[in-house]
């Protein structure tokens, strides 16, 4: 294997210019005493992944040293570490965590994904969800004991980024492609413990708040979170196929859903028909009985 510790830089090779400036800087800036040192690093490091997993000793130690800057004092370290750990632990090719380091960040899942809640709680940014995404989607054994919590803080939010109302001001964009990001690692959740249909029925709660809002007027009379409708369909889908059966909290969705196809949603017809044919297939009397 590579061991960049040995590559010595010379004019023209790129490759020992790099290595030697993660070997001799970015690894060493990660403790840097100023925080701006060890933001950049992990800046840095989430840039050069695919070039530290390489030298798999060296990945291991990088991505070590990222998991301790998830407690640094400074917030844009521990934003930046959460953005560079999912370059170093996901495989984007196999969509699978990468093997040399997966078991260093399995026993901290639970800590991981507690610190960035807390970071999403200040920051609106599509890239924290997607780092959860990822988490959710590399570790689903870690995950789904804690899944009806990690469906309640996605759900809730969702709602203040879909809002547009995260307190750091973050503009408008960010906060809807975070929101939609949201509903994304929730899609991954679901089909993560699609083997356990008994957990389905624990997460209906949030997860039926979450729809509600997006197939339903606002107080004005407008589909406020119509950009949405894509990635709820998505959910709807899952919890009408999964759950073990089409409960009553499912059926408050279903003249929602039609409303929106009659009102607006008529170019959604082939997302619409995914949910509409699980409540056909699965309850027949009950749609029978849907009032007309």
């Amino acid at each position: 294997g590579v061991h960049f510790a040995d590559c010595k830089a010379s004019e023209g090779n790129v490759s020992s210019l790099v290595a030697e400036m993660l070997v001799q800087r970015v690894a060493k800036d990660l403790r840097s005493e100023q925080p701006h040192l060890r933001g950049r690093a992990c800046w840095a490091v989430g840039q050069f992944s695919d070039f530290i997993a390489q030298d798999n000793a060296f990945h291991v130690d990088v991505t070590s040293q990222v998991l301790e800057r998830f407690g640094d004092e400074a917030l844009p370290v521990r934003f930046q570490a959460a953005v560079a750990l999912r370059k170093l632990v996901y495989d984007e090719e196999t969509r699978a965590p990468v093997e040399g380091v997966a078991h260093i960040v399995a026993p901290l899942i639970v800590q991981i994904m507690e610190e960035i809640f807390k970071l999403m709680d200040q920051v609106g940014s599509d890239e924290l969800v997607a780092t959860l995404d990822v988490i959710i989607e590399c570790f689903p054994g870690q995950v789904s004991p804690y899944a009806q919590g990690v469906c309640v803080r996605l759900a809730d939010s969702f709602v203040r980024l879909a809002q547009g109302c995260d307190e750091d001001g973050a503009s408008e964009e960010n906060s809807s492609l975070a929101a939609s990001q949201c509903c994304s690692a929730i899609a991954t959740l679901l089909d993560s413990i699609k083997g356990q249909p008994h957990v389905f029925t624990s997460l209906e709660e949030p997860l039926v708040g979450l729809l509600t809002q997006v197939l339903t007027v606002d107080a004005s009379g407008d589909y406020a979170y119509s950009e949405y409708l894509e990635d709820a369909l998505d959910i709807h889908t899952y919890l009408t196929y999964y759950s073990p059966t089409i409960s009553t909290a499912l059926w408050t969705l279903f003249q929602p859903l039609a409303q929106s196809f009659f009102d607006w949603a008529v170019d959604y017809l082939p997302n619409i028909n995914m949910p509409l044919i699980n409540y056909i297939s699965r309850d027949t009397p009950g749609f029978l009985s849907v009032p007309t």
